[in-house]
């Protein structure tokens, strides 16, 4: 019996959400985009909101990752390189220039739908030290199929090459798209971009593959510290989070802090974690 009064309060709940999620939707499409401004620790940013999934983003930016906006707050200086890597419709790519104008950040967001709000986002803001980027970074260089989980401006959980499975439901892709997909190796050697300080990188399960394609930028002394969400325990040999940490060591990156974990779709532990040298 128990167990049943939990199905039906969880049936109850999601079908309530959904009701919420459905007006809002319908709502924002008889109101059509418009700006809003939040105050980020002292800071004013304007974003462009036309889903449920932005009003979110915009009503928990200073809550939902604060280990981020600590992190940016430590380590971005006058004259640091930022990587944000998988930058939806550019959070912290905002906050970044916001904090630090000296500071130049590249902002990597293929998705089309969110990389048309990132560059209303960086112009209505006035910042340029913000440069959009409309790239996939992978594992090779190649021109690859981009599978799209939702429509929606501000949604994640889209992946390369096949439905992203980090997603509670199951992998969805509702569109594709070709995106043109390069490595960090490639993008910071024949394609000329300068080495970052920085790194923020958070692409919802392609995390390894990517860094496991930047063996020259990690070579790179200029590369201080990177902030990426990993999947599993540490203390799991298979886990993608002990193979980030054993791939990272021999060039002298160790976790400096990490963040409050969550869970994927399939019930495993994700977290924001910080490797510095």
């Amino acid at each position: 019996m128990p167990n049943t009064k939990r199905s039906f309060s969880k049936r109850v709940a999601e079908f309530y959400q959904w009701r919420i999620r459905n007006r809002l939707t319908r709502a924002y499409r008889v109101l059509g985009p418009r700006f809003q401004s939040v105050t980020v620790r002292g800071l004013s940013i304007r974003l462009l909101i036309s889903s449920d999934i932005e009003q979110y983003r915009l009503d928990s930016y200073s809550a939902k990752e604060p280990e981020t906006l600590d992190w940016i707050d430590r380590k971005v200086q006058s004259g640091t390189v930022f990587f944000d890597i998988g930058a939806n419709i550019g959070l912290y790519s905002l906050y970044t220039a916001a904090r630090n104008p000296d500071a130049t950040v590249y902002a990597f967001e293929p998705e089309a739908q969110n990389h048309a709000h990132l560059c209303q986002n960086i112009f209505v803001n006035n910042f340029t030290n913000v440069t959009p980027c409309a790239i996939a970074l992978g594992p090779a260089e190649e021109l690859s199929t981009f599978h799209i989980s939702t429509m929606d401006a501000g949604s994640a959980l889209h992946s390369l090459n096949a439905p992203n499975q980090l997603r509670i439901g199951g992998a969805r892709s509702v569109f594709q798209q070709k995106v043109y997909a390069t490595s960090l190796n490639a993008l910071t050697g024949k394609l000329g971009m300068p080495f970052p300080h920085c790194i923020k990188l958070d692409v919802d399960g392609l995390e390894y593959e990517i860094l496991g394609s930047a063996s020259q930028l990690f070579s790179n002394p200029t590369l201080r510290t990177i902030l990426l969400e990993v999947t599993g325990e540490f203390s799991n040999p298979a886990s993608e989070a002990a193979r980030v940490k054993t791939m990272l060591e021999p060039y002298g990156f160790g976790i400096e802090n990490m963040g409050a974990e969550t869970l994927t779709g399939s019930g495993e532990a994700v977290r924001n974690t910080v490797f510095s040298r």
